[in-house]
Order: structure tokens, then sequence, then C-alpha cells
């Protein structure tokens, strides 16, 4: 009987206390879908692509349902106080897709930006980021015809991309632990906004190198490859090559995978990357298919010497140049070769010392039955 009655009590408690806690209606927050943060005149400048629902009375508001709203403040907690009080409403970040970093808010204030981010409970440590030689705003306020590009429009192009090995996605999680843990550096894609004709699209332009919570180096558009065949998240790549006889031929990447393997020479570490990539041909320039069956070898070597050309292309500039280990070599280094990893107090000091060999076998599994001929 006693325990019946104390759980009649505490249920009546919980039902009284609810309504001691203040809790915001739909219409009173700001379901922010997007942020992005510029550095000018010494201010932050914040824009937020939020959601709401397509009325007459909001002008900031498309068919889509997306309407932008903006704030400064001479730091981040400013800028979003700013925002919220223009607003008269709460922000809410659990639905929050994206950061984009303008291009002077990444050179002045970026570890600035990150431990916000960090520290702020209400953010979600996969949100993608993205850096712009622009203005951040840019990216979050473009349109499509009369509509906005939502953040989920952004974040679903990236992936599309990076399914042919042309883009990643970063999150906060692994720029906070570039930040945190110095044998680990990433790296972060630069978006830009192209005009066509009355359109606006976000593409692919490069990639941002991160080492100790800074910026050491940009990359192109060919390194982001070259990164994603070494970590062998490529699924449906196309190599152009050309060959003597055949001219222009395009194969289609169907089966890739990479391969990484530890030795220790001289007291240097030597990283080995075995890429094994299986493709059939999409397209060539002249020839007919019996004459290329001829060819494979040729063709298959061709392949491969340009996959690695873009490996080494990547190695050089984020290892060699900048000493940034964005291929997450000394991880394999502390599980395969874990004493020596152990005898270097700084684990930091190990990637001047990384040498890597690469190595790509191409297998061309068949002539594509829909291959063109011209």
């Amino acid at each position: 009987m006693r325990k019946i009655s104390l759980a009649l009590v505490l249920a009546v408690l919980c039902v009284s206390l609810g309504g001691c806690f203040p809790v915001s209606q739909l219409n009173e927050r700001i379901l922010i879908q997007a942020i992005a943060v510029d550095y000018e005149g010494g201010l932050f400048d914040v824009t937020l692509q939020y959601f709401v629902a397509p009325s007459g009375e909001n002008n900031n508001t498309d068919v889509t349902g997306s309407a932008l709203i903006s704030g400064q403040g001479e730091n981040l907690s400013e800028a979003f106080r700013s925002i919220a009080v223009r607003s008269s409403q709460t922000l809410f970040f659990g639905h929050n897709r994206l950061l984009v970093i303008g291009q002077n808010a990444l050179d002045q204030k970026f570890s600035e930006i990150i431990h916000f981010f960090n520290t702020d409970h209400q953010t979600h440590p996969n949100i993608s980021i993205l850096t712009t030689f622009t203005k951040a705003s840019d990216i979050i306020s473009n349109k499509i015809g009369q509509n906005t590009i939502r953040a989920q429009e952004i974040e679903e192009t990236i992936k599309n991309v990076a399914q042919t090995g042309d883009s990643f996605m970063s999150t906060l999680f692994y720029v906070v632990k570039s930040h945190m843990d110095p044998t680990q550096q990433t790296a972060i894609l630069k978006v830009q906004p192209i005009e066509n004709f009355d359109d606006v699209r976000i593409v692919v332009d490069g990639v941002t190198l991160l080492k100790d919570g800074r910026i050491v180096a940009q990359g192109d558009v060919d390194m982001i490859r070259g990164i994603n065949w070494i970590r062998s998240d490529i699924q449906k790549a196309v190599v152009t090559v050309e060959d003597a006889d055949i001219g222009l031929i395009s194969c289609e990447s169907i089966a890739t995978s990479a391969k990484t393997h530890v030795t220790i020479e001289n007291g240097a570490p030597i990283v080995w990357v075995d890429v094994n990539n299986t493709c059939r041909v999409l397209e060539m320039q002249n020839g007919d298919p019996d004459f290329i069956q001829t060819k494979m070898q040729q063709v298959e070597q061709e392949v491969s010497a340009a996959i690695q050309a873009e490996m080494e292309h990547a190695i050089d500039i984020a290892l060699y140049q900048n000493d940034c280990d964005v291929f997450d070599f000394c991880n394999y280094i502390r599980s395969q070769q874990t004493d020596y990893f152990l005898s270097f107090e700084d684990p930091s000091q190990i990637v001047p010392l990384i040498q890597v060999r690469t190595s790509v076998n191409t297998r061309i599994e068949r002539v594509h039955p829909r291959t063109e001929y011209r």
C-alpha cells in the first residue's frame, strides 16, 4: 500500500512540476538550418538560414519555407544574441545541418569559431563544415530561380559529388579532433557559387588543410581525389586518359580499395599504399570493341598512372610541403608499429619523417554495353 501511495505522489509531482519549465512554441523559435560566419571590420557577421511555414506575412520567406536573418557582434555570442533580440524568438540549433566559414573569418578567427561551436551544448558534433573564398553568407543566401538554395540541398550536392571522389564531408567532430590531437590533421572543402543564367549553383572549388588548429595550406580540386583514392573513399570515379592509338578514353571505377601497411627503414616510417581499381570503359574517341580488347593492358596501365599521379599530387602538397597528415597515416603507424610510435614523446614529430610509396593496379572488367564510340 505504501509503494502504491508513493507512486501516486510521484506521478502527481511529475505532472504538476512540468509547468515549471519554460517551453517555447514552434512559432516562437527560429529553426536554424544553416549558419554562415563572416568577419568584417572587426565584427562577426552571422547569417542564419532557417525554416518557417511559408506565408505572405514574411517578406524574407520563399516557397521552400526558408528565410534569412543576420546579426553582428564583437564575438559570436553577441552576434547570435543580436539575432535573438531582433527576431524576438528563441534560436533552436537542433535542426542545423551546415556551418559555412567565409575567407576573412577563416584567416583571422578560425580557432575562435571552432572553440565557440565546440563548447556550445546546442550544436551537434556531426554538422557539416564548408569554407569559401567569398563571403559565407553568399553560399546560404543564393537562389535557384526565386527560391533559396536550402542547406539540405547543398549538403546533398556535396554528398552526390563525393561518390565520384571529387568531394568529401568534414564535420565539426573531426575538425575539433585536429585541434586537440597533434597527430590528427583534417581537410575542409572549399565551395563557391557559380552563376548559370538566372540560377546559382554551389560547386566544389578546392580544399583547406588544417594542422594544430590552424590553416596551413589550400589545395586544388585534383588534390581532393588524391586524398579520396588513399582513403578508399571513391565509388564511381571517372578517369580519362589519352592513348596514342585510341585517343581519349574514359573509364568508370566500379570497385576500389586501398590497403595501407607500414614498415620502418633507417629509423623512418615507410607507408605503403596499394590501390586496387576495377573499372569499365564508358567512352572512347576512336576504335571498335574488338580493337579495344587488344589494347586493354595498355589502357589499364595508363589509368593506373593517372590515379597514381593524383595520389602523389595530394601527398606532395599535404605531407611533404606542409607536414599535414590528412591521410591518417599516423594511426596506421600507431597500430602497426606501436613501439616505434611510442618512442616519440611528441607524436607530431613523426609526420615529417613519413615517406609514402604508392602503387595502383587497374583491371578493366569489360567494355560497357552502352560505351560510346566516336
